[in-house]
């Protein structure tokens, strides 16, 4: 079986979309969330992801950011 490295997804980048005009948006200090993979596929891909459904602060935006990447 051959992997394009470059479809392997290796981190996302959690968001939560502001709801009105003039709010900021929602982010991590540290940006992305890497899966355990990140250092054996360097090609892989970072998907970004708003969770605006599923979170309301950082601390739920990171807990909700790991449970989607366990899917």
């Amino acid at each position: 079986l051959e992997i394009d490295a470059q479809s392997v997804l290796v981190g996302v980048y959690p968001f939560i979309s502001s709801s009105s005009e003039g709010e900021d948006e929602i982010t991590l200090p540290e940006e992305v969330i890497f899966t355990d993979y990140v250092d054996d596929y360097p090609a892989g891909y970072v998907s970004f992801v708003d969770f605006k459904d599923k979170a309301t602060d950082v601390a739920t935006l990171r807990e909700a950011a790991k449970d989607w990447l366990k899917t």
